[in-house]
């Protein structure tokens, strides 16, 4: 019985340690993005916007509240949509992205 407890202790421990981990390394990114000069527009796999830095309002005039739950494709100029629908279809779920990082498209 002593041992199934201390089982059941050490997995909520772990899981504690890696909830607190990912929340710091989010407020790690959070506060990157907040500071950055640069415009980051943040998609997910179905191309529909999730978040983008402040300097997006400077660099491309719309406020993220304008952006956020819309296609990224209505930010791409017509010169470029064959290729940026190329892209986002070899990037498939499960997939590491073209960037090799976690999470991002670098496009």
């Amino acid at each position: 019985m002593v041992l199934i407890r201390q089982e059941l202790v050490l997995r909520e421990n772990s899981r504690l340690l890696a909830e607190q981990a990912r929340r710091e390394s989010e407020e790690r990114f959070s506060a990157l993005a907040a500071n950055s000069s640069d415009a980051v527009v943040l998609v997910d796999r179905d191309g529909v916007v999730t978040d983008a830095t402040p300097a997006v309002v400077r660099v491309l005039g719309l406020d993220s509240s304008q952006l956020v739950g819309r296609p990224i494709s209505r930010l791409v100029h017509g010169d470029d949509a064959e290729r940026s629908r190329r892209s986002s279809r070899m990037w498939r779920p499960g997939d590491p992205s073209p960037s090799q990082s976690s999470g991002a498209c670098w496009m």
